[in-house]
């Protein structure tokens, strides 16, 4: 994915969270992390970071250990569910090959 996805978005983001934003969009790796206290704007940039993945025609899904910890990884308009119901419900891969999961460890 490109870090050009950023340009032209109406979210303002801080200097941490472009450069966060930038280096996830630009990464190669298959996992990569980010880590942030309470308060420091990762929701704000993963709105950016679903943004600028659909753009480049990626379906973006959520998913996380808890109700509580989707409701709020959601929060930055990604589709998001519990791991658990995930798994139970044994969805088949979608036709689309790319595909953005975010993980929330919480």
């Amino acid at each position: 994915m490109s870090s050009e996805s950023l340009s032209n978005r109406e979210i303002k983001l801080n200097e941490n969270q472009k450069s966060a934003v930038e280096q996830l969009l630009a990464s190669r790796d298959q996992i990569i992390g980010l880590q942030g206290g309470a308060g420091t704007g990762k929701t704000t940039a993963l709105s950016v970071l679903r943004q600028a993945a659909e753009s480049e025609g990626y379906e973006v899904r959520g998913f996380a250990p808890t109700t509580r910890a989707a409701h709020q990884l959601s929060e930055s308009g990604i589709k998001t569910e519990t791991l658990q119901r995930f798994i139970r419900r044994r969805e088949e891969a979608p036709e689309q090959h790319n595909r953005l999961f975010v993980l929330d460890e919480s």
